[in-house]
């Protein structure tokens, strides 16, 4: 099964979380290891209780009418600050104009490459030819 996501994966390109990548590779080990020590070992016997009770507690009524709690407690947070943010944003625009300010961020090693290269081009075109 585990070879069959791999295919899946790599023929479609698709990119993988580390995490879940970190899981998929102890998940081979430990059945590795399992194999190694009784080569009757089925990793899917030994797992798929575990998987049942995660999935029947996911699914549970109790556990559904938390989730749909908690996000109706979000929209009713976000519907009551709204008006005031959509006000604010309203107000600055007509005051002050509209201004957007952008943070990058990591692209300190773009910018250092950029500006070597810059004073590479520079120098080039400054430096007499022999």
């Amino acid at each position: 099964m585990l070879a069959s996501i791999v295919d899946v994966i790599a023929r479609h390109r698709l990119k993988l979380p580390a995490d879940l990548l970190l899981l998929v590779k102890a998940i081979a080990t430990v059945e590795g290891v399992g194999r190694e020590i009784d080569p009757s070992f089925k990793m899917v016997e030994h797992v798929a209780p575990f998987v049942e009770r995660l999935t029947f507690e996911r699914l549970r009524a109790g556990t559904q009418a938390r989730r749909a709690a908690h996000s109706c407690h979000d929209a009713r947070t976000l519907l009551r600050s709204l008006p005031r943010d959509v006000a604010t944003v309203v107000r600055k625009t007509g005051a002050d104009g509209l201004q957007i300010q952008f943070v990058h961020r990591n692209l300190d090693y773009f910018v250092r490459e950029m500006d070597r290269s810059s004073n590479r081009l520079s120098f080039a075109i400054v430096s007499p030819r022999s």
